[in-house]
């Protein structure tokens, strides 16, 4: 018979074997991950490429996104399976109550009319005349409803105890955290945010290589003195991005002022400067109405896409409910409060009030801004040439300084735009490791995750990145309207006359969501199928550390089979590593290696788990 002391050294043993299988697999599943990550980059590319999607294609792909979610879970889920407590909350950032009414609206105006409107409105405008302004005002008023629902669910919220900070958050008070309808929310608003915050990087590395060192020289410049200048920008926005999102608690007041001046700054030059074109061209709106009276049935469909392509110049105003935390429950309102000393009003109040005028505010401009540029009759097929249009556009017809003006506020418009999103995706991410889908050690790294994802999605083009983020956000968007509902009697249906108004939004931006198919057919497919994926991430999640190892270990051996069932191998054949002179020949047979031991290596460890740590909890 064993002694006591023979039996625990026994079990030792047995934790001290089973914690060297667990680092050899977490190493080689890092292995896995970046093979994964190589391979579906290349893939991707390959396709966009030859513009071909096979059916062996297909399942290459299928067999790399399970590879990379293997990789994931040998590095992430292992580890994380030898502690012996459950994903805990992260510690929340105590609250610094600063901002009010005038800062609040600044951000919101500011995360509303960012760089794309540089990009779409000239371009929109000049094709579709009449019919984009009045998408504009669709899009405007849609985005209106929205922010009406917005701040009436703050007040709901506020009023029972409970603290909206961001849309998904009422989706969360309304269903519970833990509900495939909140998840799909929260996860949906980060895709649109870091889309959007990778379309603004673009714009802004097209902005510093090729168009400012052009402004630059024509108007006058030392080659020395364009460079100075481009890293002069580069330091500045390095600093500004440093400043909102290492040290924002330390100089949250500063923030709030910088961006007040820069958000006036913005709308006096573009107001100032759309009243210059349009005394240019002496306001010459000929032809504005005269392409779709000929034609009169094309309006509907043809304004319902139009609408749900300039739906991205609208939605930021949602910025300002991430602020909620941050800002005082009084504030005076400016130019009111003057007028009658001692004016203020609650938090409620102002909240609703800067959502709503954020979206008014930038409809008017937009609408302006887009007729002025029409006035001018430029050439659609120049505009569509010029890297940034609304630079151009001033070049051309105002002269270099109000070039190097229009510039700035690109610059200002910019900074004002990629922060704020890209500072919204980190914290829904981190959200989400609040809520326990994620390990509160990947809920601290979310700002490194938001960053990987947006370098990525660089690479996407321009068109591609607008379709997709309009599609995310329509879709997050309708579910929150529908939180309204949730929120008053805790379901749908049966639907009564306070429901219409939510329930409208709702079908609004789920319509205008479809319509994008009819723009990029590939951007929906690829939409709709990163929502199937979050519903799966989500039912392994839901599962659990031993559930979701099982649920990958099928899927490998699914993979295998599929992959290896085919006459013709699909993808690519050869895989090259950057900053290393390293070629993987046979990529696709060693994919299917990696899947073999992957689904080895999550069975084995679900036995070392039951069988020695004693871990049964699926």
């Amino acid at each position: 018979m064993s002694t006591p002391g023979q039996s625990d050294m026994g079990r030792e043993k047995a934790r001290s074997g089973a914690l060297a299988f667990k680092s050899f697999a977490a190493l080689l599943g890092v292995v896995i991950l970046i093979f994964s990550l190589l391979y579906v980059w290349y893939q991707l590319r390959f396709l966009v490429r030859s513009q071909i999607l096979q059916y062996s294609d297909l399942i290459a792909l299928v067999g790399a996104f399970a590879s990379l979610l293997s990789g994931v879970a040998l590095t992430v889920l292992l580890p994380e399976s030898m502690r012996l407590k459950s994903w805990s909350p992260i510690r929340k950032i105590v609250p610094k109550k600063v901002y009010g009414f005038g800062t609040v609206l600044a951000i919101g105006i500011g995360a509303t009319m960012g760089s794309p409107l540089f990009i779409l409105i000239p371009l929109n405008v000049v094709q579709y005349s009449v019919l984009s302004t009045l998408s504009l005002f669709f899009a405007g008023m849609l985005t209106f409803l929205v922010a009406k629902l917005y701040s009436d669910m703050n007040e709901i919220a506020t009023k029972s105890g409970k603290n909206p900070i961001g849309g998904p958050s009422f989706v969360s008070i309304a269903v519970g955290s833990r509900s495939v309808r909140y998840f799909l929310t929260r996860v949906s608003n980060w895709l649109a945010n870091i889309t959007l915050a990778a379309y603004s990087a673009l714009l802004f590395i097209l902005f510093d290589l090729e168009v400012l060192p052009k402004i630059m020289t024509n108007a006058g410049f030392t080659l020395f003195e364009s460079q100075s200048t481009v890293y002069a920008v580069d330091a500045l926005f390095a600093v500004w991005f440093l400043l909102n999102t290492v040290f924002e608690r330390r100089f949250l007041r500063l923030i709030g002022y910088v961006q007040i001046f820069l958000t006036l700054a913005m709308i006096l030059i573009i107001a100032y400067q759309s009243y210059l074109f349009g005394s240019t061209s002496s306001w010459d709106l000929s032809g504005f109405l005269s392409p779709y009276l000929s034609d009169l049935s094309s309006w509907p469909v043809a304004l319902l896409v139009n609408t749900a392509y300039l739906f991205l110049l609208f939605f930021g105003f949602q910025e300002i409910q991430s602020l909620y935390n941050d800002s005082v429950e009084e504030s005076s309102v400016p130019i009111l409060s003057n007028l009658k000393k001692g004016y203020k009003i609650n938090k409620i109040s102002y909240f609703r009030a800067t959502m709503l005028w954020s979206v008014i505010i930038a409809l008017i401009i937009n609408i302006f801004y887009a007729i002025s540029i029409y006035s001018l009759h430029p050439d659609l097929a120049t505009l569509s040439s010029s890297a940034i249009p609304g630079i151009y556009l001033a070049g051309k017809y105002l002269g270099s300084t109000q070039q190097l003006i229009t510039a700035s506020v690109f610059l200002i418009a910019t900074f004002t735009t990629f922060v704020p999103t890209f500072m919204a995706a980190s914290r829904h991410l981190s959200s989400l490791a609040e809520d326990g889908y994620m390990p509160h050690s990947l809920g601290r790294l979310s700002w490194l995750f938001t960053l990987v994802s947006i370098a990525v999605l660089a690479v996407g083009g321009q068109d591609f990145l607008v379709n997709i983020t309009d599609f995310m956000m329509l879709i997050s968007l309708g579910l929150i309207a529908l939180a309204a509902v949730w929120m008053r009697k805790g379901r749908t249906l049966p639907l009564d006359r306070l429901d219409l108004l939510p329930f409208l939004t709702w079908l609004f931006c789920f319509i205008a969501a479809g319509a994008i198919y009819i723009i990029q057919p590939s951007t929906v497919i690829f939409g709709v199928t990163s929502l199937i994926i979050v519903y799966l991430v989500y039912d392994l999640v839901e599962l659990g550390v031993l559930g979701v190892q099982m649920m990958i270990a099928v899927f490998d051996t699914i993979s295998i089979l599929a992959v290896t069932s085919l006459v013709r191998t699909g993808g690519i054949s050869v895989l090259k590593i950057p900053f290393a002179s390293l070629t993987i020949n046979n990529a696709n047979t060693l994919m299917i290696y990696c899947l073999t031991v992957s689904a080895v290596l999550l069975s084995l460890n679900i036995l070392i788990d039951v069988k020695i740590l004693g871990r049964t909890r699926i």
